[in-house]
């Protein structure tokens, strides 16, 4: 069966950049916090419809400060607030929502030791109301993210000091797997720690953590020198922390990781672009690790993209993050792409103070919820920043510009089973039928998806082959004298 499916105008037009306005509707903008200084660093759409956001508090709780989470209801209306922690210091790093319907909060805690710092895991019901707490002891440990895995335990990654060598900078990345109930399993560590000959030393953190649809777990890192030369990695590990791969890219900072649409992998940061400037960094890699593209994206403004999300009705991607964060003044900062980590548009947002986007999430309906901190406006110091955004995208007809060259893209997903879907562009000096069709190994034409004149512009097709053995096919477009193919692969 094939379905034909003529993109809508929006999409059309995001492929072609001239002609595409987005008008940013900012439909609620919250703070909260008290008079000292509270920051938002990590929010989830809860299943009852609203959102749950956690960070740091210095205005309210038993220490200096503590683990700060935030219920709101669709609007971002409060509907309770909770701190955790001891008499010292507690920081707030990420949470989601367990099976359950309660919450798994991570977190950096140096209250159980006042010479260290650990990673602190926190599980709550659906109130906030604690079921128990977990602190896991090695050296200094700085935790970054946490998911709960197939298995109903948890995995979280960050990095902890190298204690077998006395050097104050020499960090390893950290990951450490719990069962449900936040009893470790094992705890690993390959990157990092390393003191070379010419006293120099390397150091690593894992950033970021996901879990794939073979049960494995993918760490997002980085790997540093002492000159701050920073060169992301790509971990991949079994159930049992085992490496079974690991892959570097080029230099720069990679922070955030997402799983995408077309069964990939999208990674975000920045990277260094002279002495003083930082662009937003996108790059996009298969399941095997190996890079599809990368994309900087910047405009002098030391650009920095922190957290990545990916919309799925429109096959995009948006960012949030700052710009010029360096400075004494910041705005926060997003930006949307498309599936090739092209800029559609971007927005920022600045009340002549400090503001900073750490993480965003894309909603059912396409708008997206940013949560952060700002200086700016609250009740004092800084407070959490709280966004629901939404946007609309308008054309003008008079400068609507269409693709000059017919084009074959790669469909996705690929490998496949048994749907995959095929993205082609008819350029506008095409004055023949279309053909697309369908090849397998042999040769042999095994279907005819299209048979005639197309106008230009952006198609897609969708292209079930539930009837046909795995194996090795090829799509083909043909147009006059053109024709382009692209190898598939069905997996049943």
């Amino acid at each position: 069966m094939k379905i034909l499916k003529y993109l809508l105008i929006e999409f059309l037009i995001i492929a072609l950049m001239s002609s595409l306005f987005a008008q940013v509707n900012l439909k609620f903008e919250n703070t909260y916090g008290g008079v000292e200084n509270d920051v938002g660093y990590a929010i989830e759409k809860t299943n009852d419809g609203g959102f749950i956001i956690v960070g740091t508090t210095f205005s309210f709780g038993a220490g200096h400060s503590d683990v700060y989470a935030i219920k709101t209801d669709e609007n971002g209306n409060v509907m309770w607030t909770k701190t955790y922690g001891g008499t010292s210091w507690d920081y707030g790093e990420d949470v989601k929502q367990t099976f359950d319907g309660g919450y798994i909060i991570l977190g950096t805690t140096a209250s159980p030791v006042a010479s260290g710092w650990y990673f602190y895991f926190i599980k709550t019901d659906a109130n906030g109301d604690t079921l128990w707490t977990k602190v896991y002891h090695r050296a200094d440990s700085y935790a970054n993210k946490i998911i709960q895995t197939s298995d109903s335990g948890y995995i979280a990654v960050g990095s902890s000091h190298y204690f077998f060598i006395p050097f104050d900078n020499i960090w390893k990345d950290y990951i450490i797997k719990t069962d449900e109930n936040g009893d470790t399993l094992w705890t690993k560590s390959y990157f990092g720690g390393e003191y070379l000959t010419d006293n120099s030393h390397k150091g690593a953190s894992a950033q970021d953590v996901l879990e794939t649809s073979d049960s494995t777990f993918l760490i997002l890192g980085l790997h540093a020198d002492t000159t701050i030369t920073a060169k992301p990695y790509l971990l991949e590990l079994d159930q049992n922390g085992d490496s079974l791969s690991s892959t570097y890219y080029d230099h720069g900072f990679l922070v955030s990781l997402e799983h995408t649409f077309d069964n990939n992998y999208i990674a975000c940061g920045y990277k260094q672009v002279d002495s003083t400037d930082y662009d937003g960094w996108v790059i996009k890699f298969d399941q095997t690790g190996d890079l599809l593209w990368s994309n900087t994206i910047g405009n002098s403004e030391n650009e920095h993209l922190l957290n990545v999300s990916q919309n799925t009705i429109y096959n995009e991607y948006i960012f949030t993050g700052g710009l010029n964060i360096y400075d004494s003044t910041a705005a926060l900062y997003v930006l949307n792409t498309d599936m090739y980590g092209d800029s559609l548009w971007s927005y920022s947002l600045n009340y002549d103070g400090y503001e900073v986007g750490k993480d965003i999430e894309t909603l059912p309906d396409g708008d997206f919820i940013i949560t952060g901190y700002t200086n700016s406006i609250g009740e004092g110091g800084y407070d959490v920043l709280l966004l629901k955004i939404g946007f609309e995208l308008s054309v003008n007809n008079d400068d609507l510009y269409l693709p000059d060259q017919t084009r074959l893209f790669q469909p996705y997903p690929n490998p496949f089973n048994p749907t995959t879907n095929i993205r082609f562009n008819i350029g506008v000096e095409t004055q023949h039928a279309t053909s697309l069709q369908i090849y397998d190994l042999t040769g042999r034409l095994v279907e005819t998806l299209i048979n005639e004149s197309l106008t230009p512009g952006e198609h897609e097709i969708s292209w079930n082959a539930g009837q046909l053995p795995s194996g090795v096919y090829f799509v083909r477009l043909q147009t006059g004298e053109f024709v382009e193919n692209q190898k598939i692969l069905l997996l049943k």
